[in-house]
């Protein structure tokens, strides 16, 4: 008895013809077809995730006819990929052939095996080993001027890309023309943060009568000092920004600031952001009250979350500060400001 099961597995081990197709719609058959605007021929739906299995199942030695329970697993070298798909199968003069769907995101493109279970003619399951899936070779490539196309309202994306490593997901080439052609709404989303700067040297005073005195310097910064007038000085600065970028709202999610005072007693009392809504009038990002004074040069960071999304409609914004002196001759370097970009 033990002879016969060893010699019934090996011959079923053996007898198991592997066929895999990746692209499973030429024999799924009865898709209704279209003719594209350019005369190629597509399918009105989209075509299935899964792929066709074909084999030949012998028992001891002769082909197996009628149905058979069977269990197929998917693996990522020993680690299972998804549920056990369960079939019965119909079987003749040993050939059989089943439609299996894991989902598009299991079969990703990476190594995986397929391990096959079936039932032999007593009702006892029989392993018949695992078998390496290939892809056909043009499943490897794109033919020239391919179309990857989806009305699905389920599948959030007609084509999805992801590198594990440090590399990149996505590299495009055009040796004269446009690399990337973002049609349709022309929205181009990301997730990547932008920086913004501003030079010091915008820094204006709120009042033209004020006695505000600014020093530029080479580098881009400038020395603001009281004046005549001693005592708490209010300084504008303006800020030039796109509202949207590549179809998406900009938003505006932190500020940091970089100054310098001369001494314990010059430095930056209030910092207040506004963003205009019409002329004449507008809402308040932040208003952050708090004393800042460093005599070796800093920055600080105010993180930005209210009224923060810029539009077509609204983008004039501008930062305010009110800075404190120790005397008319005494001054706060102010080097400049970044802002944080961000998408909605």
């Amino acid at each position: 008895m033990k002879r016969k099961v060893w010699t019934l597995r090996v011959i079923i081990a053996l007898a198991l013809i592997l066929s895999v197709a990746v692209i499973a719609a030429a024999q799924e058959g009865g898709e209704p077809q279209i003719n594209d605007p350019e005369g190629v021929m597509i399918a009105a739906t989209d075509v299935s995730s899964g792929f066709s299995y074909q084999g030949v199942l012998t028992e001891g030695g002769a082909p197996v006819n009628g149905n058979r329970d069977m269990q197929f697993r998917l693996y990522s070298g020993s680690t299972q990929v998804g549920s056990a798909i369960n079939k019965t199968v119909a079987v003749h003069q040993g050939q059989f052939n089943v439609f299996l769907a894991w989902g598009r995101d299991k079969i990703d493109g990476r190594a995986l095996s397929l391990e096959v279970r079936a039932k032999d003619s007593h009702g006892v399951w029989r392993n018949l080993g695992k078998t390496a899936i290939h892809a056909a070779p043009y499943a490897m490539s794109l033919k020239p001027g391919a179309w990857v196309r989806t009305s699905s309202n389920v599948i959030p994306y007609a084509l999805y890309l992801e590198h594990g490593g440090h590399g990149e997901g996505l590299r495009v080439k055009s040796v004269s023309g446009a690399a990337i052609n973002a049609m349709g709404t022309g929205i181009i989303k990301s997730s990547a943060k932008s920086y913004l700067w501003i030079s010091g040297n915008d820094l204006r005073p709120k009042n033209s009568t004020d006695t505000t005195q600014f020093e530029m310097d080479i580098y881009g910064g400038v020395k603001v000092r009281s004046g005549a007038v001693v005592g708490p000085k209010d300084v504008m600065l303006p800020v030039t920004i796109p509202g949207k970028l590549y179809g998406q709202n900009v938003k505006i999610t932190g500020v940091d600031v970089y100054f310098k005072s001369q001494t314990d007693f010059d430095g930056i009392g209030r910092t207040v952001m506004r963003l205009q809504t019409a002329p004449g009038t507008g809402v308040v990002m932040f208003n952050d009250g708090s004393d800042r004074v460093c005599t070796t040069g800093c920055s600080y960071h105010i993180d930005i979350t209210n009224n923060n999304v810029l539009s077509e409609e609204r983008g004039v914004v501008y930062i305010a500060f009110q800075l404190f002196f120790n005397s008319g001759s005494s001054y706060v370097d102010f080097g400049g400001v970044r802002l944080t970009l961000e998408h909605k």
